[in-house]
């Protein structure tokens, strides 16, 4: 949602940051309303089993699990070595660029 102490608050700080130096004020509100919507919903999820206590339905299938351990090590992975994934964003920046 990009809150804090979430994942993603810091790169919902940047991209506030910078749809403001760019005067981008579209953009800027879809970040906040994109993230006050991933509140919304992540609020009642947290909500249903956090306060309520109920517990899930049923444990998730193996697949499932080992999909979201692999997010994770991807995540991980991106964290500890960025250098591929800036790359490819800074390619895509200088395209835009050239667009513009």
């Amino acid at each position: 949602a990009g809150v804090p102490p979430t994942l993603g608050f810091f790169g919902k700080a940047a991209l506030f940051r910078a749809g403001i130096i760019e005067d981008r004020i579209a953009l800027v509100v879809l970040f906040f309303l994109g993230g006050a919507l991933s509140l919304a919903y992540m609020f009642q999820v947290y909500q249903r089993v956090h306060w309520t206590g109920e517990p899930p339905a049923r444990p998730s299938p193996l697949a499932s699990r080992l999909l979201v351990v692999a997010v994770a090590a991807l995540g991980i992975g991106l964290g500890l070595w960025p250098e591929p994934l800036l790359l490819a964003s800074q390619r895509a920046a200088d395209i835009l660029v050239r667009v513009r």
